[in-house]
């Protein structure tokens, strides 16, 4: 039987207001975007269960919830009351024994699907990387939070995005007070580069990587 190593199957972004900013998905997965934005709405309640009992400026608050013996999401919470969530396959990828090494730089774990090879650190011998990448440990998902929560940062100081324009709350008192109802391009974020770099952190992140 083939073995397999965790792997992000989606990464979302979810507003103060509990509204979906952005979703992003990583093959292989067997779930749809539907369904992703239904497990996503899911994860608002054990946010709300768990906040009472996170200390003052805790902002990974871990495991959320098992979904099925593969799929596992985990949960992060920005001093902005904009939430992370990502859901992991815990079989995503291949192990390092299922393939063969990469053309220079490191060892090749798996096909990110449309976006790439995967590389595990070069330094590390194959019993080493086949050894961490096979389990999870609650804070090997804080490089990709940080990473994620830094590009939203950036998103927040580029002059040209207004987060409140993707507040449905605000959205709807500003039509109530005879503003314009619409919201330009949506309540999501359409920013290229966030989007970009969002995926980029998804097929980046393994087990046991230190910064992203």
């Amino acid at each position: 039987m083939q073995r397999g190593t965790p792997a992000i199957a989606c990464i979302g972004i979810i507003g103060r207001n509990d509204n979906p900013l952005h979703i992003s998905l990583f093959p292989p997965n067997t779930r749809n975007l539907l369904e992703y934005q239904l497990l996503l709405h899911t994860s608002l309640d054990i946010f709300t269960a768990l906040l009472p009992h996170k200390s003052s400026g805790t902002s990974d608050f871990g495991l959320l919830q098992a979904l099925d013996d593969r799929l596992s999401m985990h949960g992060w919470l920005m001093n902005t009351g904009v939430k992370i969530v990502i859901v992991v396959d815990m079989q995503g990828r291949r192990t390092p024994s299922q393939v063969m090494p990469g053309s220079s730089g490191g060892l090749s774990i798996g096909d990110a699907g449309g976006g790439g090879d995967i590389y595990a650190p070069p330094s590390q011998s194959l019993r080493d990387r086949e050894a961490y990448m096979v389990g999870l440990r609650e804070s090997d998902l804080r490089p990709a939070f940080k990473a994620v929560q830094k590009a939203y940062v950036s998103l927040l100081k580029n002059p040209f995005y207004e987060p409140d324009e993707h507040d449905p709350v605000l959205a709807m008192q500003n039509a109530a007070a005879g503003g314009v109802a619409g919201l330009e391009g949506g309540l999501e974020i359409q920013s290229k580069k966030f989007i970009g770099e969002v995926e980029r952190i998804g097929r980046t992140w393994y087990p046991g990587i230190g910064h992203i």
